[in-house]
């Protein structure tokens, strides 16, 4: 989203020239970026990017270093030995101006870590890096809204708080008073996020009604995150609810393969 930039510094010529979202996605995802997360070292790389008619999609990959035990050869009585190397996702973002917003996937792999947390920690970086670029990076996870509407009625009666946290919107063009109550708390109180918990102890919160079908359209679609509870049992959790695409093959994104570039982003950003 849009940030405002020290209005002294941009006066006095200090700062960078100010970038187009797109612009910015592909010059920050455009080079290394070492970054903790978990108290973990991490380090993305730039493999490279596809240009289309109306943007590009950046390629990546986010590795870990690791330490592996080994054995030696018989001969040496299969003596251990450690073995220092990495594991790394690969990375595609879509910096096309979607309705709901730019896109960014990465590889599931449990050697590396999950997906959504690594992410967050990268974005994190990065906007710690550019506080004065115009620009702050959100990251929310595209869930499929089936899931929210199975879980409310399997457990209808049940359902003792609903939590919803919005990102506020500059992207998102949903036709809705929600959409403008959230542009409200951005422009007139310069909110990041919007949090907003509903509630009721015997479990007749009333949820299929045109508000809470406009916010869960709205987190759904990546602007936010969304909660049932039962009590202090957590029973649905889009963060939970990730959508993820099976691709038939598992190839590393290099220098060398750009035909798979293009090929991977029209599976994942249809």
């Amino acid at each position: 989203m849009s940030q405002d930039r020290p209005g002294l510094l941009e006066a006095l010529g200090e700062l960078p020239p100010e970038l187009s979202r797109q612009a910015y996605l592909e010059q920050v995802f455009g080079q290394r970026i070492d970054f903790t997360h978990r108290k973990t070292g991490f380090v993305y790389v730039s493999v490279g990017a596809t240009p289309l008619e109306d943007g590009s999609i950046v390629v990546g990959r986010i590795g870990r270093s690791f330490v592996e035990i080994v054995n030696g050869p018989p001969e040496a009585g299969f003596q251990e030995a450690e073995i220092n190397g990495w594991r790394a996702s690969n990375i595609l973002l879509d910096t096309r101006q979607h309705e709901d917003g730019q896109k960014i996937a990465m590889q599931d792999r449990g050697d590396v870590g999950s997906p959504l947390p690594v992410l967050q920690s990268l974005v994190a970086h990065i906007n710690a890096m550019n506080p004065d670029s115009g620009w702050r990076i959100e990251i929310s996870v595209v869930s499929n809204p089936a899931d929210f509407w199975e879980a409310v009625r399997r457990h209808k009666n049940e359902i003792t708080a609903a939590a919803f946290e919005f990102v506020t919107p500059n992207i998102l063009r949903l036709r809705s008073s929600l959409n403008e109550s959230l542009k409200g708390a951005r422009e007139d109180n310069n909110a990041h996020r919007v949090d907003v918990v509903l509630r009721n102890e015997n479990g007749l919160l009333k949820l299929e009604e045109p508000n809470i079908v406009d916010a869960i359209d709205y987190v759904s679609k990546g602007g936010g995150t969304a909660k049932l509870k039962k009590g202090k049992k957590i029973i649905y959790d889009s963060e939970q609810e990730v959508l993820a695409v099976d691709l038939d093959e598992d190839e590393v994104m290099s220098t060398d393969r750009p035909s798979l570039w293009a090929k991977f982003g029209a599976i994942l950003f249809k």
